[in-house]
């Protein structure tokens, strides 16, 4: 139904809106990426009113979660079928055209492959689903509901405080030209983004030690170990100076744009939030990855006291030193007149690592509330701060000589850690090796609601520690797998409940989720979240706990 063609006769919207509008409030409807479509609808006035919405991408991701997803690899894969690409209808480069100037009879037939392969998607996808029970139970309670959560986030968007952006620019670009001006006077006519001349000027010239070869050259690697390592290495002061170059052009090129682009009126960006953007089953993101918007460090390197925000700079509360990172997070604010909320899960890793192994000193130092850290560090002889290192390390299946680069410490006292932390911790280790054995036997892993991760196609034919690393990330999926299951239902839980009350889900990132409350609502929306992720893992054997704050900006709400 041709609406904005340049080539042939549109029809009336009028009576589009009127036709499309009948056929969206069928019972039940079948997309391939609904969230796109359904925004869509809803910029042109028709709304999608169906009671059942299906969606082939989702579908396509339950069954392999390691192929492409796109309707026209799924078109090929399973329909045996070469759908025309988008490139032969418009062209490429400058030759490239707007699908508006396309002829009557290619844009016809076109759209209406899409159409007609999306159906038979469905009809060949949805039964594999219903024949699997637990594929089945992640599609239905899971990923179909949420379709209308994502939806809204998308519509929505994040509202940014737009001066905030301007003033963290214009610093960094003064950090950046102050840098650059000393980078010439330190290495002149050197490449900064040259890995092939910062090699010849940091190993061959200025005789550093390379840590490790770079895979594709085989030769030594200046990379953000190498240049951390040497920060402080008195015959080498331009390290330190490329590092801070580096970092605030980071900022300038990645993040500015993702707080900037497409940015409209009302300060706000629209990110794409895919539910089947990660093997994990954790949200990804996209145009911006929020989940690329770091957290920044809020303890002054000086003297460890917090640091708070004045003037956008981050100043210590203790000592007066202003840091030389800047919080991207606090230029993303609530939505006029309201509040943030920002929950996230507790060591969740953690706590579900103890639930699958069932190993009794975890699941009793959560029960009694004790510090998991600290247990950690009373048995390896170590740190708390190292504590955290070595749990998560070794959970995720690192072995000590990485341990030590991690923890800064030589290999004798890092596999000390290692076998201390396994000696503490049996039952993990079992539940760990018995999750390979059940993958190598089944083909996949799965989590506590029966979300699948399965093995890649080309595992047979791998070396033996690729395959080591493969199996490894199978296991992690059980834990990060029921970690996404816990947010997206949570999500789920939530939302009616929120926009009850005017309150709307603004973004998830990994564990955590951002909701915009009124003010004179925070209370009862703080109850909502924390009520909703907590009782959604009431099932399991250790006890959820949600870190929640609220506040006016993103970081705020960390503190």
């Amino acid at each position: 139904m041709p609406v904005r063609h340049t080539k042939f006769e549109n029809m009336p919207l009028e009576d589009v809106q009127l036709i499309l509008k009948q056929i969206l409030n069928w019972n039940q409807l079948v997309f391939h990426n609904y969230v796109f479509d359904g925004m869509v609808f809803k910029k042109f006035g028709i709304p999608v009113k169906s009671a059942i919405i299906h969606d082939t991408m989702l579908l396509a991701h339950s069954l392999d979660e390691n192929g492409r997803q796109g309707l026209k690899p799924c078109a090929l894969r399973y329909c045996h079928h070469q759908m025309k690409p988008f490139k032969e209808v418009v062209g490429t480069g400058k030759s490239q055209i707007s699908f508006a100037d396309v002829d009557k009879e290619t844009a016809s037939k076109y759209a209406s492959e899409d159409a007609e392969y999306t159906y038979k998607l469905f009809e060949i996808l949805y039964p594999m689903v219903i024949a699997d029970d637990s594929l089945y139970r992640v599609y239905e309670t899971i990923e179909r509901p949420l379709l209308l959560v994502v939806e809204d986030m998308q519509i929505n968007g994040i509202t940014v405080d737009n001066a905030q952006v301007s003033r963290i620019r214009e610093d960094c670009q003064k950090r950046v030209s102050d840098a650059l001006e000393r980078l010439e006077y330190f290495m002149p006519n050197i490449n900064l983004n040259s890995p092939k001349q910062l090699r010849e000027y940091f190993i061959d010239k200025k005789r550093l030690q390379p840590l490790k070869l770079s895979k594709k050259t085989q030769l030594g690697s200046v990379d953000k170990e190498f240049l951390e390592h040497y920060e402080n290495e008195k015959k080498c002061p331009e390290i330190k100076v490329l590092l801070a170059y580096k970092k605030y052009n980071k900022i300038l090129s990645t993040f500015i744009p993702a707080l900037t682009t497409g940015i409209n009126a009302d300060y706000k960006i629209y990110a794409q939030f895919r539910q089947s953007g990660t093997t994990s089953g954790r949200f990804s993101s996209s145009n911006p990855d929020m989940q690329n918007i770091p957290r920044t460090d809020k303890k002054c390197k000086k003297c460890s006291g917090d640091l708070v925000l004045k003037n956008y700079k981050l100043v210590c509360k203790n000592c007066g030193e202003i840091s030389d990172s800047f919080d991207i997070r606090a230029a993303i604010v609530a939505d006029k007149g309201q509040i943030l909320i920002g929950a996230d899960y507790s060591q969740i890793e953690l706590r579900l690592a103890a639930h699958f192994s069932q190993e009794p000193s975890m699941i009793a130092a959560y029960k009694n509330n004790e510090d998991i850290h600290q247990l950690t560090a009373d048995a390896c002889n170590s740190t708390r701060q190292e504590a955290k290192t070595i749990n998560f390390a070794l959970l995720y299946g690192i072995y000590f000589k990485s341990l030590a680069k991690q923890l800064k410490v030589d290999e004798r006292k890092a596999l000390e850690y290692f076998n201390q932390f396994w000696k503490n911790y049996p039952k993990l280790f079992n539940f760990i090796e018995q999750s390979k054995k059940d993958a190598m036997k089944n083909g996949y892993t799965m989590t506590f609601f029966g979300r699948k991760r399965h093995l890649s196609d080309e595992f047979a034919n791998k070396e033996e520690f690729k395959k080591g690393a493969e199996l490894r990330s199978l296991v992690n999926a059980i834990i990060q797998g029921t970690g996404a299951d816990l947010m997206k239902l949570a999500m789920l839980e939530m939302y009616q409940s929120l926009k009850d009350i005017g309150a709307r889900i603004v973004l998830t990132c990994h564990d955590e989720v951002l909701v915009s409350c009124p003010k004179n609502n925070v209370k009862e929306g703080m109850k909502i979240v924390e009520e909703s992720m907590v009782n959604v893992g009431k099932d399991l054997s250790v006890p959820i706990k949600v870190d929640i704050k609220s506040g006016k900006t993103w970081s705020g709400v960390h503190g």
